[in-house]
């Protein structure tokens, strides 16, 4: 799976400037997590795969969990993950905490959109994404030591630009 040259040039970027970042995907699809996985790996990114919600919400609820970012998929077996996403926010209350978790969806449409920014997520990046596509979501939640802090700036810029579909979700056609 090769990409473009400025796919291929935007990996090497990232990879060199967050090889510290720890990113943890919840996905259930084998096919799509050996693919992510690989992204995260060619970009540099150290990374744990869960196939369930359960197995997240376990390993964040450890206030040591380590993990800059979390890759959420939607559809997942028992708990999806705008419920596993609600749920790590109800743990981070009162902590200081806050992971970003960027949804990893095939659900593309604005009102898909707005659910995942609604549960509390970050980002929202749509499968199949492109290795420069993952990458630049990661770096603009994750920026390095402490991503929490610059989050509140990027998140918000994020839901800012999610909210610009919020007078075509109700129509239910997509404003891009």
């Amino acid at each position: 799976m090769t990409g473009s040259p400025s796919a291929e040039a935007a990996g090497s970027q990232a990879a060199s400037a967050t090889r510290r970042v720890r990113v943890l995907v919840v996905e259930d699809n084998t096919i799509n997590q050996l693919l992510v996985g690989h992204q995260l790996t060619r970009l540099g990114y150290d990374h744990e795969i869960v196939g369930v919600a359960t197995s997240a919400l376990e390993l964040l609820a450890d206030p040591d969990h380590g993990f800059d970012v979390v890759l959420m998929d939607w559809q997942l077996p028992g708990i999806d993950g705008l419920e596993a996403t609600r749920r790590i926010r109800q743990l981070e209350c009162g902590s200081g905490r806050h992971v970003p978790i960027i949804a990893l969806t095939a659900s593309a449409l604005t009102t898909d959109r707005l659910a995942c920014r609604d549960a509390g997520m970050d980002d929202f990046v749509a499968k199949p994404a492109s290795i420069s596509t993952l990458g630049e979501a990661i770096s603009r939640c994750a920026t390095g030591p402490g991503s929490g802090a610059a989050l509140s700036e990027t998140g918000g810029q994020a839901r800012a630009a999610t909210t610009s579909g919020i007078a075509s979700a109700s129509t239910g056609r997509d404003s891009r």
